[in-house]
């Protein structure tokens, strides 16, 4: 549990992120932010002691500066990434986007509030689909992140929902009491040792399974119901130039065609 200091110090640098994030967007002309939130290891529940802030961020680009990622790591870690970037994302189902957009949020526009409950609306199987273990395992943080991503394509598939911290995903969803001792060893720094990592296989042997069976009984439709997509308020402000879902091109043939793309 944090002490108010704690909550005080941490507002106070996350007040500083905004600050550094519309300088940046304007020293660089990317456009206009409207969505930054707080992510890595300590929002999600699995950091060590005196871990760095991390932010990633959504701006609404100027024609010029579409589809670029703007990273800024002197400072802080902050990545910027264009809107239209962000929702092919989201319509291909990855499953980073979606911990992403339910990271605990520092700063959104009303209308990218409404984009992110169409976004919670929305899910759909085909998350599966794009859901990718790590081929190697080199320490215990890797595990962690196999739990964590995975495991939130299983809350997904089974509770229609993302929890974006994992002892919380583990609580409500995966129920697996190892997990909780894998992440307070983490935390304290305590050396990982083949025990350790025999115990994170069979985790992962578990959460394997367990997805495919969430898969086969989920009801949530094959693909995202697009229909309400292009009503959405911010999406008319995304560069049709550089669009390229199906129903905004259909919308803006015209457009398009003047702009020969």
């Amino acid at each position: 549990m944090k002490t108010m200091e704690e909550k005080f110090e941490e507002e106070k640098i996350h007040k500083s992120a905004v600050n550094l994030v519309q300088e940046q967007i304007k020293k660089h002309s990317l456009g206009k932010l409207v969505f930054l939130v707080f992510v890595g290891t300590r929002p999600w529940g699995i950091a060590r002691k005196n871990v760095d802030y991390d932010y990633r961020g959504i701006y609404m680009s100027k024609e010029e500066n579409t589809y670029q990622v703007y990273v800024n790591n002197y400072i802080k870690d902050i990545t910027l990434i264009s809107l239209e970037r962000f929702v092919n994302d989201i319509l291909s189902s990855d499953i980073h986007s979606f911990i992403f957009i339910n990271s605990p949020i520092i700063y959104a526009s009303k209308d990218f509030l409404e984009f992110r409950k169409w976004i919670n609306s929305s899910l759909s199987k085909q998350v599966y689909s794009r859901c990718q273990f790590k081929k190697t395992h080199r320490d215990r943080k890797d595990y962690l992140y196999d739990f964590f991503f995975p495991g939130n394509v299983i809350s997904i598939l089974e509770k229609k929902k993302v929890i974006a911290n994992l002892p919380k995903l583990n609580k409500k969803c995966l129920r697996i009491p190892a997990i909780n001792k894998i992440i307070e060893e983490g935390k304290n720094d305590l050396p990982f040792d083949r025990k350790d990592e025999k115990v994170c296989k069979k985790i992962l042997l578990k959460l394997k399974m367990r997805l495919e069976k969430a898969y086969k009984k989920s009801k949530l439709p094959e693909e995202i119901g697009e229909k309400k997509l292009a009503k959405l308020k911010i999406i008319k402000k995304i560069n049709y130039k550089y669009w390229d879902h199906k129903e905004f091109i259909k919308k803006h043939q015209k457009e398009r065609e003047k702009y020969k793309i």
